[in-house]
């Protein structure tokens, strides 16, 4: 008996060390599959990360090379167009890049515009900086073209502009003759005018008279710019035109950050004055505070005294 039960006893733990080995043999093999597993993910995702970047690669340098093939087969008309008064049409064309932005400065002005889907777009300046600057257009590939104005009529003109860079709205007014604010002889946004009805309106009153223009056709600009153009109309002996601008985005009722002591509270604006004879001549000026919560008086409003008006002598 008991040499029976021994021989069972040792064929039971041999059965349990056999079961035991077999259960290792099997966690060694599962680890070493998981382990290739793993090893094959990631020689997949080194392959398939190696493939996208050649693919990147590929793409870049044809990009490039397009870039560089558009450069130079892609045609890029630059014309200037004379308009009266003292303006010109800047006519861009390239069938090519339609679609495509570009930055077209003018001295201290730059604005960013579009190419329609033809590839062209006419965007009109007023050249309160006369002929002298010129015009560049910045493509997006880096190729830069300048052009020279033509224009008609500046010998007979009188410009003032104003030019700021703050996120916010501002409104000049010309107040012809001693014409109130928003008034019919207020010429400013809302009551433009143009080069035509200006001159008109010169003739028939022997006096001389104006109109505003802002850059049309524009995606963005970093600078704003607001141009006052008066014909100079010769059988005028003399005259006052009144100068104001309204901070239009503060209004009335100030509110942060325009007033106090907000970000927007002042405003710096360059004045540019364009005299036939005289030249240019060019003024920095800052937008006063007002008190934020205090309503503004209609005066207070326009900033007064801060330009000097524009004097007629003939």
């Amino acid at each position: 008996m008991e040499e029976e039960k021994a021989r069972r006893q040792a064929e039971i733990e041999r059965f349990e060390k056999e079961r035991l080995e077999r259960e290792k043999i099997a966690r060694e093999r599962e680890l070493a599959e998981r382990k290739r597993a793993e090893e094959i993910a990631r020689e997949q995702a080194e392959a398939e990360a190696a493939r996208l970047a050649a693919e990147q690669n590929r793409r870049e340098r044809a990009e490039q090379i397009a870039t560089k093939m558009q450069a130079h087969d892609c045609p890029l008309e630059i014309r200037s167009l004379p308009l009266t008064a003292g303006r010109t049409k800047i006519s861009v064309v390239s069938t090519c890049r339609h679609g495509q932005s570009f930055e077209l400065n003018y001295g201290p002005y730059s604005g960013t515009y579009t190419l329609d889907q033809g590839g062209h777009i006419d965007v009109e300046l007023d050249l309160f900086l006369g002929l002298e600057p010129g015009v560049d257009v910045v493509l997006n590939d880096g190729t830069t073209s300048k052009t020279a104005i033509e224009t008609q009529d500046l010998e007979n003109v009188y410009k003032i502009a104003i030019l700021w860079t703050a996120p916010v709205e501002l409104d000049l007014h010309a107040l012809e003759y001693t014409a109130e604010p928003r008034s019919s002889g207020d010429v400013w946004t809302r009551r433009p005018s143009n080069a035509e009805e200006s001159r008109a309106l010169s003739e028939r009153s022997g006096l001389s008279h104006g109109f505003l223009s802002v850059p049309g056709n524009i995606s963005s600009s970093p600078k704003r710019v607001q141009v006052y153009t008066l014909w100079n109309n010769h059988k005028q002996r003399h005259g006052n035109i009144a100068l104001l601008i309204d901070y239009l985005t503060r209004g009335d009722l100030p509110k942060p950050p325009y007033c106090g002591d907000g970000e927007l509270a002042r405003i710096p604006v360059k004045i540019f004055r364009f005299h036939p004879s005289a030249g240019i001549t060019t003024e920095d000026i800052v937008l006063s505070p007002a008190q934020c919560g205090k309503p503004l008086q209609s005066i207070e409003q326009f900033n007064p005294y801060l330009i000097e008006g524009l004097r007629i002598r003939n």
